[in-house]
């Protein structure tokens, strides 16, 4: 087959995203580096393999600095994120850095900048790679944007007096940015205007996490009043109430890639479940956690991992709980764990990643982690 198949094969099965593998030489003995953007065959074999090697586990980690040698921050690392040319890290110790991602290695990394902020600790990180910019949430409220060649700040906002979190969402082509910031409730931003649009979710107990769906007329809040809610984003109600979790709702992620219907939850109960939006069932409970859920992320399909207060970071595949669910008409087990991963030596507070390729953490002793599953 010629580089247009191969491309067309790639494109088809891992989507644009840029993540391409860094050897210098195939085993063809082609030089990668030089060749970068027709390869597509490699390409396509090393993107393979990195999925068998996370099914294996079988990786490499590199912990990432600055100028010094020790951990990225002195303090919790309360965000992450992986872009196709950026990792950004915000934490407690009020800094945002940022590392430069090489074209031709995934593991090369270049220290680029640290950002300062507020007196605050930083509770959440987004960048924008088209536009070269980072927006960070603070603890006290404050949203600013940053230009990251410069360090310049663009926009400063003060959306609360205090925040637990922060979701960005961009709408094509980066016009307008929709925020949502959240602690008792949640307030929803237009960005661009600096006015509030609508505020909802009002309760007793901290909001820990919300997500929007990918339609934007649904939103699900988790909480520490053990329960995670569904809302009608137009009219601000309370559409269905999702009760079974023991201790606060640490964490909430879609599972679109999956099922547009399916979402999954931490909690400090150890456990994360699996939910159906539809008729508010739990479909799926998965333990081995010996401690509270800290993080979640979606991979890809039925993937998800986890972090948690014991340190470690877990692999899941929903799809071999649910199949096991049906056969012993069981809604509760600890099947699906596909493997543990001891990448650090204290909870495992933020994480992102790049399908089953790259995997980004953050540990509350400041350390931040870059594992990749490519050959």
């Amino acid at each position: 087959m010629d580089q247009k198949v191969w491309k067309t094969l790639y494109l088809h099965k891992f989507g644009n995203d840029e993540t391409l593998p860094c050897n210098d030489i195939n085993s063809d003995g082609e030089n990668t580096a030089v060749n970068l953007k027709a390869n597509w065959k490699y390409f396509y074999k090393c993107k393979v393999i990195a999925y068998q090697n996370w099914l294996k586990g079988e990786y490499t980690t590199k912990d990432l600095c600055d100028t010094k040698e020790g951990p990225a921050h002195k303090s919790s690392v309360r965000g992450v994120v992986l872009s196709n040319k950026y990792i950004v890290s915000g934490s407690s110790d009020k800094l945002v850095k940022v590392w430069a991602r090489s074209k031709n290695d995934n593991t090369d990394l270049k220290y680029y900048r640290t950002i300062t902020g507020p007196n605050a600790g930083v509770v959440t990180v987004f960048v924008n790679d088209e536009l070269g910019q980072t927006m960070t949430g603070y603890h006290n409220g404050v949203l600013k944007k940053v230009d990251i060649s410069t360090g310049n700040i663009l926009q400063r906002h003060q959306l609360s007096l205090i925040a637990e979190g922060f979701q960005f969402i961009q709408h094509n082509p980066w016009h307008s940015t929709t925020v949502l910031c959240w602690d008792n409730c949640v307030d929803i931003w237009n960005l661009e205007s600096g006015t509030k649009v609508k505020s909802f979710g009002s309760t007793d107990k901290r909001i820990s996490q919300a997500q929007i769906g990918p339609s934007m007329e649904w939103l699900l809040t988790s909480g520490h009043d053990k329960l995670t809610k569904l809302w009608n984003m137009e009219t601000g109600q309370c559409i269905s109430t999702f009760t079974g979790h023991s201790a606060a709702v640490t964490c909430v992620s879609l599972m679109s890639s999956m099922n547009e219907n399916m979402f999954i939850t931490g909690s400090n109960d150890k456990s994360i479940k699996l939910w159906d939006i539809r008729d508010g069932n739990c479909v799926s409970t998965f333990k081995g956690h010996v401690s509270a859920i800290k993080c979640l992320r979606t991979v890809d399909g039925s993937k998800f991992i986890s972090g948690s207060n014991d340190h470690s970071i877990r692999q899941w595949d929903a799809a071999v709980s649910t199949q096991n669910n049906n056969n012993s008409n069981n809604i509760s087990n600890s099947y699906g764990c596909v493997r543990t991963l001891d990448l650090h030596q204290s909870a495992v507070l933020s994480m992102d990643c790049l399908d089953a390729s790259l995997l980004l953490s953050g540990g509350a002793d400041g350390s931040v982690k870059l594992t990749t599953f490519f050959p």
